[in-house]
């Protein structure tokens, strides 16, 4: 490969990264209007924390501040101020979905990652998945 492949991989790079981003961001702006004009909506919740590896599961009842931080239209939310977001292919339960990743710009974040699974067809949220400043991941299924 020489100097001039190099170059043009690097560039294609460059201006595909910011259209990524920027998808993520219309995804999540969509998805956030959709939430807060609904009117509230109505879901079941199953919550699953990982403790470092996943062969250690810890369900707990959160408290009312926990519930509040990890619900997912409060998580959504999150995209606005201290994160990147790029949009990934993913498949949730069979079917093709948009997976929304943000990474926290802060070291200091209480969420460091977020992964967000998302029906492309309703821009509805299917999953919410999160880690603390320990690394352990929570996961939340939204069931309409």
């Amino acid at each position: 490969m020489n100097i001039k492949h190099i170059f043009q991989i690097i560039l294609c790079a460059c201006t595909l990264l910011p259209a990524q981003a920027q998808k993520a961001q219309d995804i999540l702006d969509k998805t956030a209007g959709k939430l807060k004009n609904s009117g509230g909506i109505e879901a079941v919740f199953e919550a699953t924390a990982f403790k470092g590896t996943k062969d250690e599961v810890d369900v707990s009842t959160p408290t009312g501040a926990e519930a509040q931080a990890s619900n997912p239209c409060s998580v959504i939310n999150r995209y606005k101020k201290g994160y990147t977001a790029t949009l990934a292919k993913a498949s949730y339960e069979g079917k093709s979905v948009h997976e929304v990743r943000l990474v926290a710009t802060s070291k200091k974040s209480n969420m460091p990652k977020i992964l967000l699974t998302i029906d492309p067809a309703t821009l509805m949220p299917l999953s919410v998945r999160f880690t603390n400043a320990k690394g352990d991941w929570t996961r939340i299924r939204v069931r309409s």
